[in-house]
């Protein structure tokens, strides 16, 4: 256990905003959408410190905060955050789960908007004193960066007189780097991270072996005119809104919709490649005025190519100008064993190409790639400044599974249950057997919540807050994406695969237990567990051991006895537009207004007195 029990690393100001905290043996970690519901929230982190405090006794005015220091002109401005802030309340008032809900309302004029408002007046006082302080803009005169962030935590804990003494600020992308080092099971490696903006960079790499820890590359951003960052992801986020989808959230759909198109004999796809080299120093350098020539011409490539081959056009660059990169570096260094952080790698079919074509021997992605892992990361570099922690013991741990959210006992879940007892019905399996009785569930074609456990840390479901069906019927894909999550056809799931079966069932392949990376399928396959795989016959695949999730490996081995394959379809348990349900209550109420047909809560089964 640690001496000092009082450090937290947190992401705020920006978006994904968490909470980490290590006391030597245990590690919590959560982001903070999954307590407000509100996606990608960078708010706050007051629901994660409260969630915090429940399982560690902490002094919160003795808490020392370690956090990734950001350029304030970017995501830590406080007008984005006052935006987003808005934004939450708004959904608050109207109760808001989807964009296109949320763009109706706000479509439909001010007096409209502000008369709902006022129907609304606990809230609604609220939102029109946010609105008044981003007009007006007195909060938030230009300081300096520290001040400004202390200060925004002292309000943002008003009630609690929070007395802030202690904040560290750590660069962004080393945050992001030395986490994804510290985890991973590498003694020797490059640590890349490549994320839209951060501190002015948009890519760091760091040569690491054990205590040494050295900067050996970075990329910094443009600005065009318009002082709008230039970056690889900036790129990406742009196409995101032009397509149609929600920025810096959406980029996933982007990356589904690519493998509908090509970037063969593509005129957008040779315009952005071009537009991008790599120095002798490895710094990646972008044309000032791509976003300028985009704005200018988007609109006539897509009457050529159209929406599909814009996205194949977008995620060839983005794949293309990165294993540009990878390889130099690994040709320079001679170092083959990658660790991988930041947001752009959350994009697996551009870790495949690593995988596959850059000549990586060892390939590993921190499973909280995004935002929300730069606060675990700021921790560990604060513990190991003070010489609380250092790489040998850390390692030696072997954290691999990110299970390190909050647990419900099945007396806490049975409470909780009784609340809902009107609309639903109850078995109680909670023995040796429901892992059986779950997997007969899910082979007969039923579509299943499972919540077990210590939720997951990251943007992935890994088995505790995961909704499951059966690989072998395209007709499960469809009817997840149609009636329970509500999203786009043409959006891949994921599956959890058994690790005895990955070799039989990938081309190419290592033990990914983190859903970070895909992999191509073997065509005799993809019949048989055809919502396991994308349009391209790829799929981002969870291979699990007894030592990861016992219960979980317990389910998918009463599959393989019924099927032969040790294979399901695992998507995050939640309704589309909401984040990943955390605790008992958000299960049931996500259970209830979607078509799901049964959630075990731990061997609990519960099913709707309607059905």
């Amino acid at each position: 256990m640690l001496k000092n029990k009082n450090d937290v690393g947190i992401n705020i100001m920006g978006h994904d905003a968490s909470l980490s905290y290590y006391d030597g043996e245990n590690i919590f970690a959560i982001d903070e959408e999954r307590l407000t519901r509100f996606k990608h929230d960078g708010t706050s982190i007051k629901k994660s410190l409260e969630c915090l405090s429940k399982y560690q006794h902490i002094n919160k005015n003795d808490i020392s905060f370690s956090l990734c220091y950001e350029d304030e002109n970017y995501f830590s401005n406080p007008k984005f955050v006052l935006r987003k802030k808005i934004e939450k309340k708004i959904r608050k008032v109207f109760k808001l789960t989807e964009i296109k809900q949320q763009k109706e309302i706000l479509g439909r004029g001010k007096i409209n908007f502000f008369s709902k408002l006022l129907f609304k007046i606990p809230y609604s006082i609220d939102i029109i004193y946010l609105i008044i302080e981003y007009l007006l803009f007195k909060k938030f005169k230009k300081k300096n960066f520290r001040s400004t962030i202390k200060n925004y935590l002292e309000n943002d804990f008003k009630k609690e007189k929070l007395d802030i003494k202690n904040l560290n600020f750590y660069d962004h992308h080393t945050t992001h780097c030395v986490g994804a080092y510290f985890f991973s099971p590498f003694e020797k490696c490059l640590s890349i991270s490549l994320d839209l903006v951060g501190d002015r960079h948009f890519s760091k790499v760091f040569l690491c072996e054990a205590e040494n820890i050295k900067e050996i590359a970075s990329s910094k951003i443009l600005l065009n005119k318009r002082n709008e960052v230039i970056s690889i992801g900036r790129i990406y986020v742009y196409f995101t809104a032009y397509l149609g989808f929600m920025p810096n959230s959406d980029e996933g759909k982007v990356e589904a919709l690519a493998a509908y198109g090509s970037k063969k004999n593509n005129k957008l796809y040779d315009y952005l490649i071009k537009s991008t080299i790599v120095s002798k120093d490895n710094q990646i350098i972008i044309d000032e005025n791509i976003i300028d020539f985009l704005e200018k011409n988007i609109s006539k490539f897509e009457l050529e190519i159209g929406r599909e081959n814009i996205a194949a056009a977008v995620q060839g660059y983005l794949e293309d100008s990165v294993l540009a990169y990878v390889k130099q570096l690994i040709n320079q260094y001679k170092v083959k064993d990658i660790c991988l952080s930041g947001g752009n790698f959350a994009n697996v079919k551009l870790n495949m190409k690593l995988y596959e074509e850059s000549g990586i021997r060892n390939l590993y992605i921190i499973p909280a790639m995004t935002d929300s892992g730069a606060g675990l990361g700021a921790l560990i570099l604060n513990l190991r400044k003070k010489k609380l922690i250092n790489y040998k013991t850390f390692k030696d741990k072997k954290y691999v599974m990110p299970y390190w959210g909050p647990h419900f006992s099945n007396d806490e879940i049975k409470k909780t249950l009784k609340k809902f007892e009107d609309k639903i019905i109850i078995n109680d399996e909670t023995n040796d057997l429901w892992q059986k009785n779950f997997a007969k569930l899910i082979t007969n074609g039923k579509i299943g919540g499972l919540f077990q456990g210590r939720m997951e840390f990251g943007p992935r479901a890994l088995g505790n807050r995961s909704i499951i069906g059966d690989a072998r019927s395209l007709k499960t894909k469809e009817r997840i994406n149609s009636v329970v999550k509500g999203r786009p056809n043409f959006q891949p799931f994921c599956p959890s695969i058994l690790e005895e079966d990955r070799e039989k069932l990938f081309e190419q392949s290592y033990k990914n237990k983190h859903m970070t990376c895909a992999f191509k399928m073997k065509k005799e396959f993809t019949t048989i567990l055809p919502s396991a795989v994308h349009i391209d016959n790829t799929a981002r695949p969870q291979f699990v051991e007894e030592k990861d999730n016992v219960n979980y490996y317990k389910i998918l081995r009463e599959i393989k006895k019924i099927t032969g394959y040790g294979v399901v379809v695992n998507t995050s348990f939640n309704k589309h537009g909401r984040t990943m349900v955390t605790n008992p209550e958000d299960a049931l109420n996500d259970f209830l207004d979607s078509k799901l047909d049964f959630i075990c809560f731990q061997g609990i089964f519960v099913f709707k007195k309607n059905n």
